[in-house]
């Protein structure tokens, strides 16, 4: 089976995100996002009853030293949050770079055959580590980070992607 596609850099991006996950063991963004606000609701319990204990034993609580102490710290978030959004958008490949070019994958029976129009590659099935569909995309894992990417975009109808799915368990 033969397939020509081009990655779009919002597919690159879902891949991204989704092998960050996976390496970092996260299976679900829900149960990740109601463990941090546990672990948050607790630690300001925690500092109410401080504050509570520390204000009965005659601590004055001043609105204006508070602030003054939390906005240095809210800017420095506010830093960590600019400076992070600009290293995703740096690290995104070109749309005119290798990455983002037209592929061709073959699928045969000794393995998997990867062109670009400057570079030829060669995975045998025994390299594929594992393989996983995000939302109709294949992942065919070589190694934690690296895959080989087929957006769903590259199936020219329901068919193809049928063909595809079947041949992968074919052969991995």
């Amino acid at each position: 089976m033969l397939i020509t596609f081009r990655i779009q850099k919002d597919e690159y991006k879902k891949f991204t995100k989704f092998a960050l996950k996976r390496a970092s063991g996260n299976k679900s963004e829900k149960k990740s996002f109601l463990a941090s606000f546990a672990i948050w609701l607790l630690m300001a319990i925690v500092f109410m009853f401080i504050f509570l204990a520390l204000g009965t034993k005659g601590f004055d609580f001043d609105i204006a030293t508070a602030v003054v102490v939390l906005l240095p710290i809210l800017v420095g978030v506010g830093v960590y949050f600019y400076e992070m959004l600009k290293i995703q958008k740096h690290a995104l490949p070109k749309e005119d770079g290798f990455l983002l070019s037209e592929s061709t994958v073959e699928l045969k029976e000794d393995g998997l055959h990867a062109s670009k129009d400057c570079a030829t590659s060669f995975f045998s099935w025994k390299v594929v580590e594992s393989i996983s569909v995000n939302d109709g995309d294949y992942y065919l894992f070589i190694d934690n980070m690296y895959a080989i990417i087929i957006p769903n975009s590259a199936f020219k109808n329901e068919n193809e992607a049928i063909e595809f799915k079947g041949l992968i368990k074919k052969y991995a």
